[in-house]
């Protein structure tokens, strides 16, 4: 069956008809005119835009439209080289309003060809300026956004190189300026490894949103810088990655704190742990040492041998004492006092010691930096200290070697803070302690200040070496840092803050009994535990003292309040059950009696708490307390000399 033939085409009045309806029902303006510019035709849509009618408009000048009210005018020699143009500009209301425009004009031609006129759209782009407007802004917004933010945000380029950096990461990597860094390979210069860039890919989810990841980058002067990044990978078309958008934060400081953090944590731990056992440890230190003191005043040859095992008992006793002072110190269970002291004569001094504990085979050599400023440190704490850090290297050079002491003066600055991400600004002196040995390896070295870690055999060792050697750091308000490489051996560098003043006598007291004095005054002993209540009975009465007995404080305030008159000193402990000696010593003030008191402290927590209660001037003696030192605090206490 055959097609119908086409629809014949509308007359040219029909069309010319259908021209002038669509003309007349467009959105856009359009405006016709003749060669000297007067309106021929206007559309509602153009009159509408600039609020006439559009009888108001046929006629006039095109000028009518402009925001200043004229136009420019083409020559017909310029509307025979051209065909259409368009530009943008402003237009005015009838009301004076203005408002911008886009303009399209054709040129109108007769049959032969000549310009007669220009048919002219007009379109109210106010809108569109508008969301380009906003856009602007908001552009604007989000560079300044980038050009400001603190943290380093970049793109990298599918060739390993960075295309876009802000000011922080330039900072942050330590570059001259953005150009620099843009021009540096990641690979060579920035990626502390190679395997980055694919461990990025690795890391990106179906979306290709990278969730925060830690890396190790390197700034310009190759040192190493701990980064946070998080971002997307940029796909092209097929799935080709061309490169990355990243948020990069320095977290190296975050790092360090919280490392800081997790070794305090454990700190409280050990102090919990030494806090809990030290009053019954002390106790029983005061009851070994105690008799054999006294077994050591005794006379006659037979004693030589059995005086032999007391001296070894007494030592051992008195190791203990020290540990546990070290420990309580290390917790922060008991406070140093730091003096002034001249750590250069000080390592000098116990170039000795050290000689005495180690091996032959160890060479120890010390050496002091002349005009070095005295430091603030607590003498015993400070040979506690050496006597840890010998005693390590002794372990890590099992051969022999060269064990080194160095002291100097030392500045800790900005500079150094950034580089390392800790310290204070400020003068110290610098105790560095190296060894010849084997080293550690990066992971040892992060883990050498925690409690119970350590590389050593079962049985050899605790693991509380350099954890105390950090505690005991801490309480100086000084720092510890440990350099070390597999093979190359150790170096731990200590600094003590600068002190102000000369620097005082640091001679350690001497361990004998020396002159003990006694008296005949009446002693009233308050002690919970037995062994320590018979031990300084025996010692005061072996010195000519009468000892009065209480097992607590309720039964020493009975038997002072029946005889107030018979008792010289109440010599007691601060922690008992019923009544402790803070609550007895109020009591008895409460009766109006000025009685001297001496306090027997462990120093635990509590006992620290009661001591804090009752003031600075409140007389004291440490347990574990030795003969001597007993004598000499009760006899200080009833003539009523200050506690040095």
């Amino acid at each position: 069956m055959a097609s119908p033939p086409p629809s014949p085409l509308p007359a040219q009045s029909v069309l010319v008809r259908l021209l002038h309806q669509a003309v007349e029902t467009m959105q856009v303006g359009v405006t016709l005119s003749n060669l000297e510019g007067r309106i021929l035709y206007a559309n509602p849509a153009e009159a509408r835009l600039h609020g006439f009618a559009v009888p108001d408009l046929l006629g006039q000048d095109v000028g009518i439209y402009s925001s200043d009210g004229r136009r420019r005018r083409m020559s017909v020699e310029d509307l025979r080289r051209v065909r259409t143009w368009t530009r943008e500009g402003w237009n005015r209301r009838q009301d004076g309003s203005v408002f911008p425009v886009r303009l399209l004009s054709d040129v109108v031609r007769s049959p032969e060809g000549e310009p007669v006129g220009m048919v002219t759209t007009c379109e109210d782009i106010t809108e569109r300026r508008r969301a380009e407007d906003a856009l602007r802004e908001t552009a604007s917004s989000y560079r300044a956004m980038v050009e400001h933010s603190g943290h380093g945000i970049c793109r990298i380029g599918p060739h390993g190189r960075f295309t876009l950096v802000n000011p922080a990461l330039v900072r942050m990597l330590e570059y001259a300026g953005a150009e620099e860094l843009l021009a540096a390979d990641l690979l060579e210069y920035v990626y502390g490894t190679p395997e980055q860039a694919a461990l990025l890919r690795e890391r990106a989810r179906g979306d290709g949103r990278i969730d925060p990841l830690e890396l190790s980058w390197r700034r310009r002067d190759g040192t190493p810088v701990l980064v946070r990044v998080s971002g997307r990978m940029l796909e092209a078309r097929g799935g080709r990655v061309e490169g990355f958008e990243l948020f990069v934060e320095d977290v190296s400081e975050r790092r360090i704190l919280e490392d800081q953090l997790r070794q305090a944590q454990k700190m409280e731990t050990v102090g919990q742990l030494t806090g809990g056992i030290s009053h019954d440890f002390n106790n029983l230190l005061t009851v070994i040492q105690a008799n054999t003191e006294y077994i050591l005043g005794a006379q006659g040859a037979e004693w030589d041998e059995i005086r032999s095992a007391a001296e070894e008992v007494r030592g051992a006793a008195q190791r203990g004492s020290a540990m546990v002072r070290q420990l309580l110190a290390f917790s922060r269970h008991e406070g140093l006092q730091p003096l002034t002291v001249d750590l250069g004569q000080l390592c000098m001094e116990y170039r000795d010691v050290l000689r005495r504990v180690l091996p032959a085979t160890i060479e120890v050599q010390v050496t002091a930096e002349d005009g070095t400023p005295a430091g603030r440190a607590d003498p015993r704490a400070f040979e506690q200290i050496l006597l840890n850090l010998a005693t390590n290297a002794r372990d890590a050079m099992p051969a022999g070697g060269v064990l080194r002491v160095q002291v100097t003066r030392a500045w800790i600055d900005e500079q150094f803070r950034a580089t390392h991400g800790w310290g204070s600004p400020g003068q110290y002196v610098a105790v560095a302690v190296s060894d010849t040995g084997s080293g550690m390896s990066d992971d040892v070295r992060r883990r050498v200040f925690e409690p119970f870690f350590t590389t050593k055999p079962a049985g050899v060792g605790t693991g509380l070496g350099l954890a105390m050697v950090y505690g005991l750091m801490k309480q100086h308000r000084g720092f510890v840092h440990v350099y070390s490489e597999p093979g190359q051996g150790t170096a731990v560098k200590l600094w003590f803050p600068v002190a102000d003043g000369v620097p005082g006598s640091t001679s350690a007291d001497a361990s004998g009994l020396g002159e003990l004095v006694g008296g005949s005054e009446t002693i009233l002993l308050v002690e919970d535990e037995a062994p320590i209540r018979r031990a300084a009975r025996r010692v005061l009465e072996q010195h000519g003292y009468r000892v009065q007995l209480a097992e607590d404080g309720e039964q020493a305030l009975s038997l002072f309040l029946n005889h107030p008159e018979a008792v010289d000193l109440v010599l007691t402990d601060l922690v008992m059950p019923r009544m402790g000696g803070r609550e007895l010593f109020d009591r008895v003030r409460a009766s109006g009696n000025t009685l001297p008191f001496l306090f027997a402290s462990g120093y635990t927590r509590t006992d620290a708490e009661a001591a804090e209660q009752l003031g600075m001037d409140a007389p004291f003696i440490q347990k574990p307390w030795s003969m001597g030192d007993l004598l000499r605090r009760v006899r200080e206490a009833l003539d009523g000399r200050p506690r040095p």
